[in-house]
């Protein structure tokens, strides 16, 4: 957390500085001049909050940024003899297979020896949604959807139980709000 006034040098100074060392550590700017907000994206900042903040602003913040690191977390797909690490932002879906699982990434697609739920269970909860008995996608790669399927970025159709589209559409529409920078 930096604050833009500070004594002897300023937050951005001070990110100038971190960041020409090749620290790459979130930078929440906290600050009482918001015109500040277009010079720090040169520092590429994770947040900007604008005095005073209040405590559930720090929670969600947090709450938002543990989200995001468990995102570039991978997972280790083993099947038989053969393990393959992949980040979890690069899943697109999961795909129950009997008692396999089918991951789906941006550019492959993968058989893990491991149950659906056991799959679905090692990835970021808050945006992998399980939308059918067959079905878990990655909700950043939701393109669109209707009551019966969702068209994912590339293009591919996945299932959406009738049981599950009131609840999808409310999941969906929360992850958004959290998770979106909206324009």
């Amino acid at each position: 957390f930096l604050d833009y006034q500070m004594p002897c040098l300023d937050g951005l100074e001070a990110a100038r500085k971190l960041r020409a060392k090749n620290v790459t550590a979130s930078i929440v700017f906290v600050t009482n001049f918001p015109n500040f907000v277009l010079d720090s994206f040169e520092v590429q900042p994770y947040r900007f909050f604008v005095k005073p903040i209040s405590l559930p602003q720090i929670e969600k913040l947090m709450n938002t940024f543990i989200a995001h690191q468990k995102l570039l977390s991978p997972i280790t797909v083993i099947n038989e003899s053969e393990q393959t690490v992949i980040e979890a932002k690069n899943v697109l879906y999961l795909e129950g297979a009997g008692k396999y699982c089918i991951v789906r990434t941006v550019d492959d697609t993968y058989s893990s020896s491991k149950t659906l739920s056991n799959v679905h269970s090692l990835l970021p909860q808050h945006c992998f949604y399980r939308t059918h008995k067959s079905y878990v996608v990655n909700l950043y790669s939701v393109s669109s959807f209707n009551k019966e399927y969702i068209v994912l970025t590339n293009g591919e159709i996945v299932k959406i139980g009738r049981n599950k589209v009131s609840e999808f559409n409310k999941v969906y529409k929360e992850f958004v709000k959290d998770y979106y920078i909206k324009v």
